[in-house]
């Protein structure tokens, strides 16, 4: 069926149907936050990919 392909409010993963991205959604972001929000300092994000960005660039290694 063309059309059926649905996407991720959490990540935008594009899934095949509304099936395969409610198994995305149990196995990918069941118990996070959304929006996803710095546990640090705080601040939200858009996705989950940017909040990692954030910690590698602003809180790894003993950066504050």
């Amino acid at each position: 069926m063309a059309g059926s392909e649905a996407t991720c409010d959490f990540c935008g993963y594009k899934a095949p149907s509304e099936r395969a991205l409610q198994e995305h959604v149990a196995k990918v972001h069941a118990g996070r936050p959304f929006p996803p929000k710095c546990e640090v300092c705080g601040e939200v994000f858009e996705s989950p990919a940017d909040l990692k960005a954030h910690h590698e660039g602003v809180h790894r290694a003993g950066r504050s």
